[in-house]
């Protein structure tokens, strides 16, 4: 375990090669675990999510990060899974970047097909855990891995935000961890809700993601005022290079009223439909310009009440 892929400020994830009993090949593995300065309470947290992706993979998806298994070495707890050799989305749809200067133009090496079928490849992944009552809470770029095969599948990673919501329909926080707030939907920024619905709002902006190679969402807002922003009505602009219909997707995802916004099954069919149609590019990554976001305000989708306007202000 020599090679280290990913490191946080308390966890680490290394390669390693793992031999499965009965098998002479070993193969490459991704091998999660905490680094000294860890308190107990991550360590409740791995163990949490070593719970979290048994569970998930009782029923194998291609477009879910499989586990293999955990142990303890060394008095370390480790948390073993698939290795997926192109690393994850928000890198690799950065690194695609071509960039030219003279034009202030940002073109791709990949092509809209390719943005489309990631996108497929997560609704996907995202349905079958939103049918084993599962919310992830953390939905983004970042937590998407690459496998490195042909198309490069999209496998949904890090669980370390997932709960199991099969004994009820929502989840709501019960303690103050660090969140993605610029991925989160307006209930669970005011009041702690989490939900498959609200997975979809992180899905129209993971969505975002891919069409803008790798852009961060809400650029320039911090991230202390995005309740107040969102709650406001404002929303992501379409980007010029992207179709109206893929936009219409996106901004389904960002409905207030979260019965409102499409499932999995339905974003993923529509993205389907979508990427099945030769005869137009639906993302022209060779408009893609760079450049600075900036935010549009849809007072009509605003539908606080007003004890939610207070808790916004």
């Amino acid at each position: 375990m020599e090679k280290t892929l990913g490191a946080g400020q308390f966890g680490i994830v290394k390669q390693a090669s793992y031999t499965a009993p009965g098998h002479d090949n070993p193969e490459l593995v991704a091998v999660k675990m905490l680094k000294d300065t860890a308190k107990e309470s991550d360590i409740s947290d791995l163990l949490a999510e070593l719970e979290i992706l048994k569970k998930i993979n009782k029923e194998r998806h291609p477009n879910v990060i499989r586990f293999i298994g955990g142990c303890v070495l060394e008095g370390k707890l480790m948390v073993v899974t698939e290795f997926c050799s192109a690393g994850n989305l928000r890198k690799f749809l950065r690194k695609s970047r071509v960039i030219n200067r003279h034009e202030s133009r940002i073109t791709s090496t990949l092509n809209a097909r390719q943005l489309l079928k990631m996108a497929v490849d997560v609704a996907s992944g995202m349905a079958h855990l939103s049918n084993q009552k599962f919310v992830h809470r953390d939905l983004a770029a970042r937590n998407i891995l690459l496998a490195g095969e042909l198309d490069n599948v999209a496998k949904i990673s890090d669980f370390g935000l997932a709960r199991d919501i099969a004994s009820a329909e929502e989840y709501i926080r019960s303690n103050q961890n660090l969140l993605p707030v610029k991925w989160m939907a307006l209930e669970s920024l005011i009041h702690g809700i989490f939900t498959t619905a609200s997975d979809v709002w992180s899905f129209g902006v993971l969505l975002y993601e891919i069409v803008t190679l790798g852009e961060e969402p809400y650029k320039g807002i911090s991230p202390y005022n995005i309740i107040n922003h969102v709650g406001s009505g404002c929303r992501m602009p379409k980007p010029l290079h992207c179709s109206s219909e893929i936009y219409e997707i996106m901004s389904n995802c960002w409905k207030v009223n979260a019965k409102n916004r499409p499932t999995f099954s339905e974003i993923r069919q529509r993205l389907h439909d979508l990427m099945s149609n030769d005869e137009k590019s639906y993302i022209n990554v060779k408009q893609l310009k760079d450049g600075k976001l900036c935010l549009t305000i849809n007072p009509a989708e605003v539908e606080l009440t007003d004890e939610k306007k207070d808790d916004v202000k």
